[in-house]
């Protein structure tokens, strides 16, 4: 659902290629990734670049996630079928992996003839099926760019010793000159002594653009991979599929749009390929045409603030950003807002600034001070000089000058929206209703690429006070896939996660609960917060916690502690309970660096089976909101007890709801991707945690955020 809204949205508004001037964009390979059809290029998409591709071809046919977080860093997912392979219940072998490349030199640094290098990985901590490293040097040029390299493991040929490059790494150390050719066992494992060990093959491929023909590149590379080796978990394959013909690919890539691209490729001297890649840019915001603010009207503030007000609350709300107070001193207007319209909290200030500029037209005021909540929360509290925000506003300056006139203060203490002259009146409770489709997806199954349903969902929201929330999500199945899952729970720990079949498949003819949920917040000491929660947490899971977290306004760390009581809930999706019960506890430590974007999130404590470990979480933000992370975990569940993929671990994603319309609007698509679903390392789906209500409580994400011209 995700990606079809994506796709119908690009397609519908973005802009076509400049077709007369060379493409150089990036194109992908058959593996997901920047590169040819076998072989990888040390080239990268824009950072913010999430990649969706689909290659269809005799024998491999693959489906990959792409995503490049940073320009010198690319990241993928893939799950291939192996078409002459007969595995379990299909007719061909499924197999999952993930990718990584690095760039360690980018073109032309010190040197301008330098090319750019990467070291990358294929397949990294998998079962070795399709096991592999590679180091490649690619320059580009005007018309063409041309890539050589060496790649280990799955590149190279085992039967042809005439293509066996030694091991420079070798020279040096013994342990480089042979590499184990056996396969990993259940996967997960990462076996760096194998990596860029054994014989190396050299890797070619040279792509040249074709200015005139509509985007058209041609692309050609040589494959030194021997399928008759490689790609076998059973010695049961097609020979005839598996020989090549030629070791050199030919591809053809058109680009209809910017972010489609579609390449045509004969392989193996043999094979017709097919290759899709949809590939958006979520660094930029997609807005298509922005409303035509509408007039204001202006009343004048010498002779009746109270009509003022009313005019600035009336002005300010029909744009989404809500007025909880405001106060006129000293020729100083302060205003407390909150809104779900802006995700850069710039952006926020920036737009309230304008409204009350226009609105103003007496010039009366000469500062304007804007404090932003959440909730309870003062967020933070930018004061703008008026003489040059109407200067900026008028065109005749630039973000820049006008930052240079503009505080970012600390929020108050336990701040007061109340407190002020001004104080509209709101009505308590406060409600609000969605209805819609949705759908639940299962990546990456042993049976199928994709499990999953189509559903309606009706969600309710209820707003006590400021401090005391209620939401609600229903779910009712209209189309699933379950069906096909035949895999039963079976595992050495509590199943608290491997009962998943059961829960698909025997609450789908059922209106289910999803969430209920009630929340209570509040900074009970400065920096330091509190929630209380109690209800459905998840579709697994009810019951009670309670969370602490200590974030200083100016600090890009913040500490917390969280602990559920919990039991299992009935399969049918109702309010009814098992006889599983446990207690979960997580230290949480998390460090954002706002400029880079850079996110860790490190968590310690006591999981959903009762086994006690540490999760990982890392990732990268920017400024539209668009997030881009991994995450692993590690508990004293051996690998033998926690099954097949060895340890937790997946690839999770956050797209700005915004791109998707014409205005602004906050919120985000949260989607992820995880290999493997087992029992060890599992954490309660909370749907509320503390850290995220408080991401924007900084002084530093502030003037991060504050885009240049």
């Amino acid at each position: 659902m995700i990606l079809a809204a994506i796709f119908v949205h690009y397609n519908a508004y973005a802009s076509v290629v400049d077709y007369i001037a060379p493409n150089r964009e990036p194109t992908y390979a058959n593996y997901g990734g920047v590169g040819y059809m076998m072989v990888p290029s040390a080239n990268f998409s824009n950072a913010g670049t999430l990649a969706f591709t689909v290659t269809y071809g005799d024998m491999l046919r693959n489906g990959s996630i792409v995503a490049t977080p940073y320009d010198w860093f690319e990241a993928s997912y893939f799950y291939v079928s192996v078409q002459d392979t007969p595995y379990s219940i299909n007719n061909s072998y499924l197999d999952k992996g993930f990718n990584a490349k690095v760039r360690v030199w980018k073109e032309g640094f010190l040197l301008d003839w330098a090319p750019q290098v990467a070291i990358g990985f294929r397949d990294l901590a998998g079962t070795g099926l399709a096991t592999g490293e590679y180091i490649v040097a690619t320059k580009n040029f005007d018309y063409f760019n041309v890539t050589l390299g060496l790649g280990w493991g799955s590149f190279w040929s085992q039967n042809n010793p005439d293509d066996w490059i030694k091991n420079p790494l070798g020279y040096l150390f013994d342990r480089y000159k042979e590499r184990y050719s056996g396969y990993a066992g259940v996967g997960g494992v990462f076996n760096v002594d194998s990596w860029f060990t054994g014989p190396a093959s050299p890797l070619f491929g040279l792509e040249i653009y074709l200015p005139y023909l509509k985007g058209t590149k041609l692309k050609i590379s040589r494959d030194p991979t021997d399928y008759t080796e490689n790609y076998i978990p059973e010695n049961t394959y097609d020979a005839e599929l598996r020989f090549k013909d030629s070791e050199f690919d030919v591809g053809l890539v058109f680009n209809p749009t910017k972010s489609v691209e579609l390449t045509l490729s004969y392989e193996r001297g043999k094979d017709t390929n097919v290759n899709f890649t949809f590939k958006p840019d979520f660094s930029k915001k997609s807005f298509v045409k922005r409303p035509k603010r509408r007039p204001y009207v202006k009343p004048d503030i010498s002779k009746d603030n109270y009509g003022f007000y009313m005019g600035l609350l009336e002005n300010l709300n029909r744009e989404r950003l809500y007025l909880q107070s405001a106060e006129i001193k000293n020729k100083s207007l302060e205003v407390d807002i909150a809104h779900a319209k802006f995700v850069n909290p710039i952006e926020a200030a920036e737009e309230t600034g304008k409204i009350i500029s226009e609105f103003d037209h007496t010039k009366k005021i000469e500062t304007i001070a804007i404090n932003q909540f959440n909730g309870s929360f003062q967020q933070n509290r930018i004061i703008y000089d008026r003489r040059s925000f109407d200067k900026y506003f008028a065109g005749n300056s630039s973000k820049t000058e006008l930052k240079i006139n503009t505080d970012i203060d600390l929020p108050k203490n336990n701040a007061n929206p109340l407190s002020k002259e001004f104080t509209p009146r709101v009505k308590f409770p406060g409600f609000s209703f969605g209805l819609g489709p949705g759908v639940r997806h299962h990546v990456g199954t042993p049976e199928n690429f994709w499990n999953g349903n189509i559903y309606w969902r009706a969600d309710l929201s209820v707003a006590f006070s400021r401090d005391l929330t209620f939401i609600s999500s229903f779910h009712k199945n209209l189309y699933d896939t379950y069906d096909r899952l035949d895999r039963d729970g079976n595992s050495a720990l509590p199943p608290v996660r491997t009962y998943i079949r059961n829960y698909l498949q025997e609450s789908r003819e059922n209106v289910t609960i999803e969430q209920l949920q009630l929340n209570y917040v509040k900074e009970i000491y400065p920096s330091l917060y509190a929630r209380a929660t109690a209800g459905v947490f998840e579709t697994m899971f009810s019951g009670v916690g309670y969370e602490f977290l200590y974030k200083p306004y100016d600090s890009n760390l913040a500490i917390g502690w969280v602990e559920h009581k919990v039991r299992q809930r009935a399969f049918d999706g109702s309010l009814d309970l098992m006889d599983y019960e446990i207690t979960t506890s997580h230290i949480n430590a998390y460090y954002y660096e706002p400029y880079t974007g850079f996110q860790l999130h490190v968590s310690n404590g006591k999981y959903l089976a009762g086994d006690r470990g540490t999760t990982y979480k890392l990732s990268r933000r920017m400024k539209t909101g668009y997030t881009v992370g991994a995450y692993w975990s590690q508990s004293n569940v051996s690998w033998d007890d926690f099954g097949e993929g060895s340890f937790d671990k997946g690839i999770f994603f956050q797209i700005p709801i915004e791109y998707f319309y014409s205005y602004n609007r906050s919120g985000l698509l949260n989607f992820g991707i995880q290999p493997m679903t087992r029992d060890g390392q599992a954490k309660l789906g909370d749907g509320m945690m503390l850290y995220g209500t408080l991401i924007n409580h900084s002084s530093k994400l502030l003037n991060a955020f504050w885009n240049d011209d």
